[in-house]
């Protein structure tokens, strides 16, 4: 009911509750006033059924459906919170989970491969110590501005935390998930941000990939974890380069 509401608006619905009321008013007092007195539709009494609710029905109604919507709002602002990151208006990490198992599942239905990619920026504890947390959150929002040109519609994009993201890539396979993240990293490396009226700053980015191929048996979870493990060995391996899990081909 409250979508029905929102989507014609509180002025129309208003006037069609006042009208059914009045109408509801009218047929009542008339089928009353036959069958149980017997006599003749009294036209002062049908006045009166009109008028009185359309005198008082739009008042009432007006503050009721306002709570109403305000409510509806309020609930699909949480909902929001609950599903997208305030900053990055990317997936949350539970919201990216939830959606990349539901990817995943049908993926392993059809026999087809699946890749996870986590991404992490490099130094970013430097760029804040550096610059302030104000130029790391333009970071954060440029990044994912970058992860959402470059990725498919048909791919799971999130911040699972601080300066990690992670992309869920449907359908794509190892060489296919590290080309599009290698777009990604170099994309990334020739951004340049402001970071104060005489600076600015670029910054790069590490990747771990790991990929489930049409015959493998890994839940998603072991993926992410090798994911996970790859990123690191590209922490350790220099940054600013992709491990991939399965093959450790790295790519810079």
């Amino acid at each position: 009911m409250r979508e029905g509401l929102a989507r014609i608006g509180r002025v129309r619905a208003v006037i069609n509750i006042t009208a059914i009321a009045c109408l509801s008013s009218v047929l009542l007092s008339s089928l009353i006033w036959s069958q149980a007195f017997g006599r003749e539709i009294d036209w002062q009494l049908i006045s009166t059924a009109f008028v009185v609710p359309a005198l008082i029905c739009p008042f009432v109604m007006w503050f009721v459906i306002q709570m109403t919507l305000d409510l509806h709002h309020m609930e699909n602002k949480m909902r929001h919170l609950a599903s997208y990151d305030d900053l990055t208006e990317l997936l949350s990490r539970r919201a990216f989970l939830t959606s990349s198992q539901k990817l995943f599942s049908l993926m392993n239905r059809s026999h087809k491969s699946f890749s996870i990619a986590y991404i992490d920026i490099d130094d970013f504890k430097k760029i804040n110590d550096s610059y302030g947390h104000a130029v790391g959150d333009e970071v954060l929002k440029s990044f994912a501005v970058i992860l959402e040109d470059h990725t498919r519609s048909s791919d799971v994009v999130g911040r699972i935390g601080g300066e990690e993201f992670a992309i869920a890539l449907p359908d794509t396979g190892a060489h296919g998930a590290a080309r599009v993240v290698e777009l990604i990293r170099k994309v990334s490396e020739q951004q340049m941000l402001t970071a104060s009226s005489k600076a600015t700053l670029s910054y790069t980015i590490s990747i771990g990939i790991s990929t489930s191929d049409s015959n493998n048996t890994q839940t998603l979870e072991q993926l992410i974890q090798q994911a996970d493990r790859a990123l690191y060995e590209a922490k350790v391996a220099g940054k600013n380069r992709i491990i991939q899990f399965e093959t450790e081909t790295h790519f810079t």
